[in-house]
């Protein structure tokens, strides 16, 4: 293991990738030949041998233990069940089967359609099929689930569908935020992004809790970095939800009320990092807060979850390159870029092939062409960087922050897209110290005069 050049970490999740992509294509790990695995490259890691020393014993190890103890694991159970439809002739009518309800439907991936529609086939045709699900909860793009499920499934059927049913009643969820979920799902809806017409789709809500939309969500200015600060805002939190809640008690009381529930008194503190636990349950204590601690798993490891992390730092860094890249090759795009084949390529080449193979063939839409094309503008930008204290280098290398405002009448002015990203970036004088600390600047705005200014020349 310690010749092998990537952390330990990072080969399980290639490994696991590998066995989950052929679990959805209806492939089983253990039925895979040496000889099906392909020829390796020289100078990558070791695939072939991997997989059939290493995840192949696992593997047969692990059905073992399942077939020992009468067990199916949950993700072969599709596999399976195709198998077994695909050896019948004719139909089950030995089973009598009246209905068959197939839920959440919007998170099926093409094989489980495909077993569907081979189950549809094989029920007599007294047996109803009902799918249920929402488009608007399809949650599991990263497996293969697509928003044309529902189509799909109706393509590839032997009998004529019914009109769907909407059920757009909506039993334990606040009247407001159905109001504002629609806000966001009829914009998507007029976007293309989501099958979504107000008529049909929109939720009424049966809910009306009585707590203020203040009391629902409370935002606290607070600076992470400064730790003590942090710390003591989020305790005082603790203290006022605390208070709350005795209130509520008291009042179910005077009011003869059943008491709260366990899960009704329970604070709950979700943190980034299993650190800030630890400095949490240690500040509280001096405040006199026990509070318990419940860490470990693997969420964050989860393939899925870094997916989700990609997509949120793309959504809220749109014009940084690494973050636009991340998010290009995540399961939520599926596209797989070969930057092999651009080197030595130049600029122009590169993006006319890139737009037309990545995006033309594989169908991704204008969309994510533009995000291409803007990863390709900032490359270009910042591609030749002369290391200066000079606002040209910051020109150059803060390009990807800053927007060109023309005003008529006026000289152009570099305006900061985001002064958080680049809260973190230090450029420093080189003339000298104040108070023997390195001067450092941050721009707000900068005209095209001063980006002109040399080294020579001390920053105003």
């Amino acid at each position: 293991m310690h010749e092998i050049p990537v952390p330990a970490y990072e080969l399980k999740r290639k490994l696991m990738t590998i066995a989950d992509r052929l679990l959805t294509k209806n492939v089983l790990l253990r039925e895979i030949k040496r000889a099906q695995m392909g020829v390796e490259v020289n100078g990558v890691l070791p695939f072939n041998d991997l997989i059939e020393q290493v995840m192949l014993p696992a593997e047969e190890a692990y059905a073992t233990s399942m077939h020992d103890a009468n067990e199916i694991d949950l993700m072969e159970c599709i596999i399976l069940l195709n198998q077994v439809l695909r050896q019948i002739s004719g139909t089950l009518a030995s089973l009598r089967l009246r209905y068959l309800f197939v839920d959440e439907f919007q998170d099926t991936d093409d094989v489980q359609i495909q077993t569907f529609q081979l189950l549809q086939k094989a029920m007599n045709a007294d047996c109803r099929f009902f799918v249920v699900g929402d488009l608007k909860q399809s949650i599991y793009r990263f497996r293969g689930a697509r928003l044309s499920a529902f189509d799909q499934l109706r393509k590839g059927s032997l009998f004529e569908w019914a009109d769907p049913y909407y059920l757009t009643i909506n039993y334990r969820t606040d009247h407001r935020l159905l109001d504002a979920f629609h806000a966001v799902f009829e914009g998507m809806g007029q976007t293309g992004c989501l099958p979504y017409e107000a008529k049909a789709d929109r939720l009424t809500g049966r809910v009306a809790v009585g707590t203020a939309g203040e009391e629902l969500f409370l935002s606290v200015p607070v600076h992470a970095k400064d730790e003590e600060h942090f710390f003591r805002a989020v305790i005082d939190v603790l203290r006022q939800q605390e208070a709350r809640i005795a209130g509520m008690m008291r009042a179910r009381e005077e009011k003869k009320l059943p008491p709260l529930g366990r899960a009704e008194r329970t604070i709950a503190v979700l943190v980034r990092t299993n650190w800030q636990a630890e400095r949490l349950i240690q500040a509280a204590k001096q405040d006199g807060i026990v509070l318990h601690t419940k860490s470990g798993g693997d969420l964050y490891q989860l393939e899925s979850t870094h997916d989700l992390y990609k997509l949120m730092l793309a959504l809220g860094n749109s014009s940084n390159p690494l973050h636009l890249i991340n998010f290009i090759e995540s399961n939520y795009t599926g596209l797989r870029p070969g930057y092999h084949v651009y080197r030595g390529m130049c600029t122009e080449d590169c993006a006319a092939d890139l737009q037309q193979d990545a995006l033309d063939e594989q169908g991704l839409g204008e969309e994510f062409a533009d995000i291409i094309r803007r990863v390709l503008e900032r490359l270009e930008e910042v591609e030749h960087i002369d290391e200066s204290a000079s606002f040209a280098c910051l020109k150059a290398t803060m390009s990807i922050y800053l927007v060109q405002e023309t005003k008529p009448g006026k000289s152009a002015h570099w305006i900061v897209r985001d002064f958080e990203q680049i809260d973190g970036d230090i450029l420093r004088s080189g003339q000298g110290c104040v108070r023997g600390e390195p001067v450092t600047y941050h721009f707000a705005c900068l005209s095209d005069e001063d980006m002109c200014r040399g080294r020579s020349r001390k920053f105003p």
